[in-house]
């Protein structure tokens, strides 16, 4: 993990790389598309997010909502990761969250990754090769129905410990007021995969 004297900037350099970004949508003023389809990433994806790795996990997204912007598809549980290392010295840390795609109705437009705020998990402990041990990772509790709202709890938690005690709990007061205003906002990632990264095209979703 960071260090103590650290956590604040860490936190607060995360949050402004997440929630300080482009575009975002609230569920409850998406509506149901009529014909529910699905998108299957075949393999992981991965870009840079400043000093951040960000990976998408494959899997089947689907397709829950909709608006002017495009389809939101909802992704696996826990399908967005960021891990690194502020500086090489430190830990490898990171976190999950609950995701989706954004396909654009605009031709020409490419598809967005969007992760959803309030959803997130501090990932701590990693295999040798540095992937997340997700079975060392607090579940979900409980998963939004068909991502409708986020309403598990915050993973940010004031950081009033060590050093700096007061400044770390302003930052996290801070933090965990503003997020709790942002809880459940489809948000996308400052930066996106490379131009083309979407290869698959949406399907019609079987019918069991």
């Amino acid at each position: 993990m960071f260090p103590r004297k650290d956590l604040p900037r860490a936190a607060l350099a995360l949050f402004t790389a997440l929630v300080v970004a482009g575009c975002a949508a609230r569920p409850e003023t998406l509506r149901r598309p009529a014909n529910e389809q699905v998108l299957q990433v075949k393999e992981e994806v991965k870009w840079k997010l400043g000093f951040w790795d960000v990976t998408l996990v494959p899997g089947t997204y689907v397709g829950k909502f909709e608006d002017e912007a495009g389809t939101y598809f909802a992704g696996p549980p826990m399908c967005v990761y960021l891990t690194g290392r502020p500086r090489k010295e430190d830990a490898l840390a990171g976190s999950a969250w609950e995701c989706g795609i954004l396909l654009p109705k605009k031709p020409g437009n490419e598809p967005t990754v969007f992760h959803i705020i309030g959803t997130n998990r501090p990932l701590m402990v990693f295999h040798p090769d540095d992937r997340p041990d997700f079975s060392k990772v607090a579940p979900l509790a409980p998963r939004p129905d068909d991502m409708s709202g986020a309403k598990t709890a915050l993973a940010f938690t004031p950081l009033n410990s060590g050093a700096g005690i007061v400044g770390g709990a302003l930052t996290g007061a801070v933090l965990g007021a503003l997020i709790e205003a942002e809880k459940g906002t489809f948000r996308d990632f400052k930066s996106q995969p490379a131009k083309g990264w979407l290869l698959q095209a949406p399907v019609s979703a079987l019918v069991p």
